[in-house]
């Protein structure tokens, strides 16, 4: 069984999916051919300043609902007016390709295998289901890079989430993103581009620093 479209898609929800269940992928693009990446235990914590009131408790609600709903609304209704906590993608891995009106995009049930094909580009690409890394297969080098979300770096005054810009730095084999998020934790993106074949994965914590053949 395959699903099929051509050309540009307004937004990621549009695209093909790919994921394993741990890591997952979003193939799309409005403009320029884009991997929209995440994974399932991505998620900013922090908890809203309500939380902490020593009278966030069930018996104050009860009370205040019965005597004071300008206070039961001040405590119990704006703590869901905060950007946080919430579940957070990744990054979008941006090639520089511009989607034409006749490119396919396609993807193959059976396999798990996503697909493209325009008059001068064609990949194949699959999230393997062991080693939690995004496989793309192009058929000539194209340049790509990681791109974050903008309510990342919006102000949480304005409904972001108010994170320090990203870092990014390249080894002899890999390209590295590295992004701080919720309480001064990490995540990044490791990247290998050998042979017209990305190996992409996210990681946590600490810098990860994997060997070529760990991913091939």
């Amino acid at each position: 069984m395959e699903f099929k479209f051509k050309g540009r898609t307004q937004n990621s929800h549009q695209g093909l999916m790919l994921g394993n269940g741990f890591l997952g992928a979003l193939i799309y693009g409005s403009n320029k051919l884009e991997f929209s990446l995440d994974r399932i235990d991505l998620w900013d914590e922090r908890l809203p300043s309500e939380y902490f009131d020593k009278n966030f408790n069930y018996p104050y609600l009860v009370k205040n609902l019965n005597e004071d709903l300008t206070e039961a609304y001040r405590l119990f209704d704006s703590c869901y007016n905060h950007s946080y906590p919430t579940k957070i993608n990744a990054g979008i891995l941006c090639f520089d390709y511009e989607i034409k009106k006749d490119d396919l995009f396609s993807i193959n049930f059976k396999t798990a295998t996503a697909n493209f094909i325009s008059s001068d580009l064609k990949f194949e690409s699959y999230i393997d289901a062991n080693k939690n890394v995004l496989v793309i297969k192009l058929n000539r080098a194209l340049n790509y890079s990681i791109k974050m979300p903008k309510y990342f770096y919006k102000t949480i005054e304005n409904s972001g989430l108010g994170y320090e810009k990203c870092s990014s730095f390249s080894d002899q084999n890999f390209d590295f993103v590295i992004q701080k998020y919720g309480d001064n934790k990490k995540y990044g993106i490791a990247i290998l581009n050998h042979n017209n074949q990305l190996f992409v994965t996210i990681f946590k914590g600490t810098i990860f620093l994997p060997s070529l053949h760990s991913f091939m």
